[in-house]
């Protein structure tokens, strides 16, 4: 990361204090600075997502109306 000067500065407008608290704690239990943290969650939620095909469980399993 890099370091933070004052023109770095910036705040965040609408964000619940449930939601700053959560993540206060998540931070502290990560023993890491909350911006840190913030930057991490962020980086991370923005990083595509390697999906996997949908697996049908036997449940959903449909006989094929062709065999019938």
């Amino acid at each position: 990361m890099a370091d933070q000067t004052s023109s770095d500065k910036w705040t965040i407008a609408g964000v619940s204090l449930a939601a700053r608290k959560t993540a206060r704690a998540a931070a502290r239990r990560e023993d890491m600075k909350l911006g840190e943290w913030i930057e991490r969650a962020v980086r991370q939620a923005a990083e595509p997502r390697v999906t996997r095909p949908i697996q049908r469980r036997v449940s959903d399993h449909r006989p094929n109306r062709r065999y019938f």
